[in-house]
């Protein structure tokens, strides 16, 4: 394997000469990978409205919630604790049983098999209507 010094007025870097061996030139240490954290992407999903910020009413942290009520997860980014994957915000659950402080919900997604999903109650509310 060959290299070839390349050198430009700003930097020197060394290009191999098999366009095969490489697709890209750089060394490994200088290409940054990428983040794929749990907040990932969720700029519009995990931010509050002006008006909703600031301390949580305690009517909703002292809900109690009984087996088979069906609640809406809607995830509050002001508590970490407790706090679902962004992509169940705005889903529908049924609450299976209640664990600590959480609830254990079943949410069903594309008609597959439900998925159990742990939230504090801070992050769910009841269902309108019921």
């Amino acid at each position: 394997m060959e290299f070839v010094r390349l050198e430009t007025d700003h930097q020197k870097k060394e290009v191999y000469t098999e366009p095969w061996l490489a697709v890209d030139s750089r060394p490994e240490s200088l290409v940054l990978k990428r983040s794929h954290g749990i907040r990932n992407k969720g700029r519009a999903v995990l931010r509050r409205k002006p008006r909703d910020r600031g301390k949580i009413p305690l009517g909703s942290l002292l809900r109690n919630y009984s087996q088979g009520q069906r609640v809406l997860i809607s995830v509050n980014p002001a508590v970490h604790k407790g706090m679902p994957h962004r992509r169940y915000h705005g889903r529908m659950g049924t609450v299976s049983e209640k664990r600590g402080r959480s609830y254990v919900l079943e949410v069903e997604i594309g008609g597959k098999y439900p998925r159990t999903i742990i939230a504090r109650p801070e992050h769910i509310k009841p269902m309108e209507g019921q």
